[in-house]
């Protein structure tokens, strides 16, 4: 794995999905604005995560009830 490259990758859909939300934001529509910026927020973690272990980031598992 190429660690640099997956970081790059997870800051990249950060930073478009931080974009969507200024562009939400700037029109009142809060709840999406919001939603962009969990979003982008994640990504930003999954790139920490990559550059401090070396290793993909866990996925996210959902369980149903």
């Amino acid at each position: 794995m190429n660690v640099e490259q997956q970081v790059a990758y997870w800051r990249t859909g950060s930073d478009e999905d931080w974009e969507m939300a200024e562009i939400a934001l700037e029109k009142r529509k809060i709840r999406h604005g919001l939603f962009f910026l969990h979003l982008a927020m994640e990504k930003l973690l999954k790139a920490h995560v990559c550059r401090v272990t070396g290793e993909y980031p866990p996925k996210i598992m959902i369980s149903s009830a």
